[in-house]
């Protein structure tokens, strides 16, 4: 089809137009995806960069063409595309990620589980478990995996984008309230700039944009896209092009893995908050106060159970005595072995697993050092040191209003780097921080570790694979994304927890560099762990410099108190007046009857907003809470957003009374150990 020279011109004038308009928007809307953008856009002007798609307008239609390939990327008009888009989407399960993992919501019977340890997080998980079951009784125990008809979606996923016309097309048909647009290819997602209007997804929406973003920087968007409306994060509705790897898939299975609210649930917080404080009350907890740190420049070696421990056993009996030396439990087999004292042991494990680290028949290389334990630590821990040398840490949730600064640590590593600078020590090297797997040894951890991980070619080939057509189901289970390594241009990769492990270490490091000067030395030979300096231990120069453990006791004693202080105490009696409160208004509403379950949708969302709007001394009461409404809240309304699913008045009320106890039993019990802290 011929067109006239006005024609061309009047369509060049409404792309420019369109073009401009979204950089506009995005200038305001994300101006770190602008200026990509406009970056981008400016090295295909001046010839720097060339360009592989190109934008054509031909019988009435825009397509891409591929100049590499030289090929075109729609096979049909994008009227013919939106429609089949429009036709294969509908309101089942189909084209859609469920967050709800079946191995946890369909459970028939606690007594089935088949747990080792019986400890506070086996116990946690047993009454999560017996909590659910609970619930599915009034509501004849429906399955997850049970086909059905929503009556709504909430969130809704693009991976890749073309050109983007049908994205119109889908929020026509299911006017969601939140989006998130996955593009790993900015000049394709430039291109869709000139045809499609980006600000009409934001009407009464929330608008996210992963685009251009290496694996790391994706997961961290897609799980501000989760967190969004976390009240309706069970399930979200998804389309995927043909012009992406799955690897995009994998990320998002990592970003609701990272924010699973199992991985320290509430009844776990609740364990660590009353054992916490019994703790407390015999032991002194770390501060952050003005007293000066004299040992600040003695250079401070953490060991950790990675490979690369063992690869410098020679290394580290040289050179030990140059270091104050800092160990974790899962450390200590591997020092007996070298017969290498610590001088300080940290821990942070409160369940029984950590126990099974200190072998009696070690003892000798641990029982003399100091111990700097979490506040929750597990009682027997207590009994292997001398009661003189053990001090707490708040890892958590703060209790003291000059305790350490929260972090965003997961792992003892990161948070005994997180507590040797508050502590004021200037100068750290890791050594055993690998965080990787590498495709042919495949171990993450010395031997002598009691975790077993290895890596499989196997697992590793979905990787390579391209997503020809929409897939029906993504399985969130254990993915591995490529990293760089430390120190060469080894193929290193990393898991869900070693992802957020290093996101972590970065994250720490990087807001103590804010107001001191440090260095963080890293002479693993795993994954580059970001603000960190590598340096191979035939290169580390170190001075030997006199000190002896009583000096560093001394040291950390000086930034440490006993007993709460009568600010704390006003803090306590607040926070207790405000779950008090709360339980009043769950007996208020458990007395009450409702008419459907739209209502009680909108009493439990209505109840989750007055929690997260309390301004407390600590986020505990926060979280707490929100943990048991992301396992159970999320759980009911999966269940309720069902087209042809009738609850009958007598139930739905039945079911809600199930609701208002369970949350009242966590809050009461919370309340008892706030009562408990106060005397």
């Amino acid at each position: 089809m011929q067109y006239t020279t006005e024609q061309i011109n009047n369509l060049q004038k409404a792309l420019r137009s369109m073009y401009q308009d979204n950089l506009e928007f995005l200038k305001i809307y994300d101006k770190k995806l602008s200026s990509k953008i406009l970056k981008l856009s400016d090295s295909i002007d001046k010839g720097t960069y060339t360009a592989r798609y190109e934008l054509e307008f031909d019988n009435g239609s825009f397509n891409i063409l591929d100049k590499k390939k030289d090929e075109y990327l729609y096979e049909k008009s994008l009227k013919e595309y939106s429609n089949e888009v429009f036709d294969y989407l509908d309101y089942t399960n189909k084209g859609s990620i469920v967050n709800l993992p079946e191995s946890v919501y369909d459970i028939e019977d606690v007594k089935e589980l088949r747990l080792f340890d019986d400890d506070n997080v086996t116990k946690s998980f047993k009454r999560i478990s017996q909590d659910i079951i609970d619930t599915k009784t009034h509501f004849n125990h429906k399955k997850i995996k049970d086909e059905k008809v929503f009556k709504y979606f909430s969130s809704f996923v693009f991976f890749g984008t073309l050109l983007g016309q049908h994205f119109q097309t889908i929020q026509n048909k299911y006017n969601c309230k939140s989006y998130l647009i996955v593009e790993p290819d900015l000049e394709l997602f430039r291109l869709s700039l000139f045809v499609n209007e980006y600000k009409i997804l934001t009407k009464d929406a929330r608008l996210f944009f992963s685009v251009a973003e290496d694996d790391q920087e994706m997961i961290k968007t897609m799980e501000q896209f989760v967190l969004f409306d976390s009240f309706d994060n069970y399930i979200y509705k998804y389309y995927s092009t043909s012009y992406h790897k799955d690897n995009l898939f994998k990320n998002f299975s990592i970003a609701l893995e990272n924010l699973n609210p199992r991985s320290f649930d509430h009844y776990r917080q609740l364990h660590y908050f009353t054992q916490s404080i019994k703790n407390f009350k015999k032991f002194p907890m770390l501060v952050n106060n003005d007293n000066e740190n004299e040992l600040a420049d003695i250079p401070v070696l953490i060991l950790s159970p990675g490979p690369s421990l063992r690869e410098n056993f020679d290394w580290i009996k040289k050179n030990h005595k140059k270091f104050i030396i800092v160990s974790f439990a899962a450390t200590l087999n591997a020092l007996s072995e070298l017969g290498v004292k610590p001088d300080i042991i940290t821990s942070v494990e409160a369940s029984t697993i950590i126990v099974k680290q200190f072998p009696q028949k070690n003892k000798k290389i641990y029982k003399d050092s100091i111990a700097i334990l979490s506040s929750d630590t597990h009682d027997k821990i207590f009994n292997y040191f001398d009661k003189e040398k053990v001090l707490l840490f708040e890892p958590n949730f703060k209790i003291l209003d000059n305790g350490l600064e929260e972090s965003p640590s997961l792992t003892v590593g990161e948070t005994t780097v997180h507590i040797l600078l508050s502590l004021g020590f200037r100068n750290l090297y890791l050594l055993g921080t690998d965080l990787s797997f590498d495709l042919d040894g495949g171990s993450s951890y010395d031997k002598t570790h009691m975790r077993k991980d290895s890596i499989k070619n196997s697992n590793l080939h979905h990787m390579k694979k391209n997503i020809k057509r929409i897939s029906n189901k993504v399985e969130i289970d254990n993915n591995y994304v490529e990293v760089k390594s430390n120190f060469d241009d080894r193929v290193l990769y990393a898991d869900q927890l070693f992802l957020k492990i290093l996101v972590s270490y970065k994250d720490i490091i990087s807001h103590h560099k804010e107001d001191k000067e440090i260095n963080v030395y890293n002479l693993s030979s795993g994954a580059f762990i970001e603000d960190t300096i590598p340096l191979k231990t035939e290169a580390c120069k170190v001075n030997k410099k006199k000190f002896t453990q009583a000096d560093i006791l001394d040291l950390i004693k000086l930034k440490s108190r006993k007993k709460l202080s009568s600010n704390e105490r006003f803090e306590l009696d607040t926070e207790y007046k405000f779950v008090k409160n709360l339980i009043k208004k769950l007996e208020e509403i458990s007395s009450s009857s409702i008419k459907d379950i739209e209502e009680f949708y909108n009493i439990r969302k209505k109840f989750a907003k007055k929690i997260s709007g309390h301004e407390s001394y600590s986020l505990l009461t926060m979280t707490m809470s929100a943990c048991y409404i992301k396992t159970i809240d999320v759980y009911l309304n999966y269940i309720l957003n069902d087209k042809n699913y009738v609850l009958d008045e007598v139930k739905l009320n039945s079911l809600k009374n199930e609701w208002c106890g369970q949350f009242k039993l966590l809050l009461t019990e919370y309340l008892k150990g706030i009562k408990q802290a106060q005397t």
